[in-house]
């Protein structure tokens, strides 16, 4: 809506520089919020006894986190993609890290279905309702794909 607005003024008054400064502004601040939404990156996840190893890419630099099952804690995430699409993803939350695993939405559902459910398993905590409710929807959107 702004954009048009920008144009109409700038159709009006001949400054078709002005409209195009506006986008080429809109488009870098565009790309400077893609540029940070993927600046970290988990790529693989790894459960051997009571550890996770989660390795991922920060820009370009690659890293490891190792974190101890028991003293941590994994939530299920959602965010709003649109109208009526919905995305999910994990948050393991430990007393010294935070890893969020699929923000940006490239793991497929099964991969988190199988790490959340194997998490629960080696913690020995019960799947409560909500989270259960989640797993639900999650199980749904892996057989569609």
């Amino acid at each position: 809506m702004t954009l048009l607005i920008l144009y109409t003024y700038s159709k009006e008054k001949n400054d078709f520089w002005f409209f195009g400064l506006i986008i080429l502004g809109f488009g870098l601040i565009f790309m400077v919020v893609a540029m940070f939404k993927a600046k970290t990156f988990v790529n693989e996840v790894e459960i051997t006894g009571g550890k996770i190893l989660v390795t991922g890419y920060d820009f370009d630099k690659r890293w490891n986190k190792e974190i101890d099952v028991k003293t941590s804690d994994i939530k299920i995430k959602s965010k709003g993609q649109g109208r009526g699409k919905v995305d999910y993803y994990l948050r393991i939350i430990s007393s010294d890290n935070t890893i969020d695993i699929n923000v940006s939405f490239t793991w497929d559902y099964a991969s988190l279905l199988t790490i959340f459910r194997e998490f629960k398993r080696i913690k020995g905590e019960e799947i409560i309702f909500d989270e259960k409710y989640f797993l639900d929807i999650m199980e749904k959107k892996a057989n569609r794909l």
